[in-house]
C-alpha cells in the first residue's frame, strides 16, 4: 500500500476504531488496484469497490459527496483547537 494510503488508514482506525464493515470506493489508480492495497483492505475488514472506467456517474457521486462534506463541515469561518478535533468533526 502506498505510504499515504497506509497513513490514512491508520488515522481512520485511531479516530473511528475498527474499520470492519466499511466500504472503500476508489478509482482505478494503481495504488488502489495493487495486491498490497487489496490485502490491507481485507485484513482490516474493509470491502473494496472501484468505479466503472470512464463512468461520469461515479465521478458525479464522488463530487456530490465532496460538496456535501464541504457544505456541512467546512462552511463558514471554522477553527478547531487541534488537528484531532478537526478530524473528529469531519468524521462526525
Amino acid at each position: 500500500m502506498a505510504a499515504g494510503g497506509a497513513a490514512a488508514r491508520a488515522a481512520a482506525v485511531r479516530t473511528c476504531g475498527s474499520l470492519a464493515g466499511s466500504i472503500m470506493h476508489t478509482d482505478h489508480g494503481v495504488q488502489y488496484t495493487s495486491r498490497a492495497f487489496a490485502e490491507a483492505c481485507r485484513s482490516a475488514g474493509v470491502r473494496q469497490t472501484v468505479s466503472t472506467v470512464g463512468s461520469s456517474a461515479d465521478n458525479a457521486l464522488a463530487e456530490s459527496l465532496n460538496a456535501t462534506f464541504k457544505r456541512e463541515t467546512l462552511q463558514g469561518p471554522k477553527t478547531w483547537p487541534t488537528e484531532r478535533e478537526a478530524r473528529l468533526d469531519a468524521f462526525r
